[in-house]
């Protein structure tokens, strides 16, 4: 199977390597020190070297600085427009008052997915790769549709508690900074890593908001494409 990548930023078609790699060949440092253990470690537990082996890491590929305004009393949020984009939900509002104490930013690399064949892989956590990028930013575990019938953006919500992001911000001076390379999530394929393909937009895929089919009728045309 291939996972084509588009954009129409030819920065991130010309070094996908910002922004997505392969687990099995940038694993996290404590891998090869608990490789050298004569014990059992998680080096080589079944659950992490499967994981790294059938998992792209998904990188920031730009800076990401969070700042708090005192005189507007507000979050201003600064970027690569040119590479990311950058909103928040309400989490209140989509999954109610229980995650009243977390702050939502989605963080969008200006690419989409496609592939030849339907699949769903996971987008998952980045705990083994904490350790080393410990931004107290989390991704919301979910799962990413892909065929060859529409193109999905490459999004990762994230979230983080509001008193880790003061933590952030004090500790910054008031700016709160996401560095390029910060592992964001891993989006694993339970099949198997398929072949990566990067390059330019292609319009005769249709982005998931350019297809008809999108409004109002995704999940319904889900059972189409992928049986569920």
């Amino acid at each position: 199977m291939n996972l084509t990548i588009e954009s129409k930023n030819s920065f991130l078609v010309q070094n996908p390597e910002e922004f997505i790699v392969e687990c099995r060949k940038n694993k996290p440092a404590w891998v090869a020190e608990a490789s050298r253990s004569d014990n059992a470690t998680a080096a080589v537990c079944p659950s992490f070297v499967m994981l790294f082996k059938h998992s792209y890491l998904i990188k920031c590929p730009a800076q990401i600085d969070i700042a708090f305004i005192k005189e507007a009393n507000r979050i201003k949020i600064t970027t690569n427009e040119e590479q990311m984009e950058l909103e928040s939900h309400d989490l209140v509002a989509q999954m109610g008052p229980v995650f009243s104490d977390f702050v939502s930013m989605k963080i969008g690399i200006k690419c989409y997915l496609h592939t030849d064949e339907p699949c769903m892989p996971l987008m998952i956590n980045t705990f083994a790769y904490t350790p080393q990028n410990d931004q107290k930013l989390r991704a919301m575990e979910g799962i990413l549709p892909l065929n060859n019938k529409v193109k999905q953006k490459l999004n990762i919500n994230t979230v983080i508690s509001k008193q880790q992001l003061q933590e952030q911000l004090d500790n910054g001076n008031g700016v709160y900074s996401i560095r390029p390379g910060t592992p964001l999530a891993l989006l694993y394929f339970p099949a198997g890593l398929p072949k990566l393909i990067l390059q330019d937009f292609d319009p005769k895929v249709p982005t998931v908001t350019q297809s008809r089919h999108m409004k109002g009728s995704y999940l319904a045309r889900m059972k189409d494409w992928f049986g569920v």
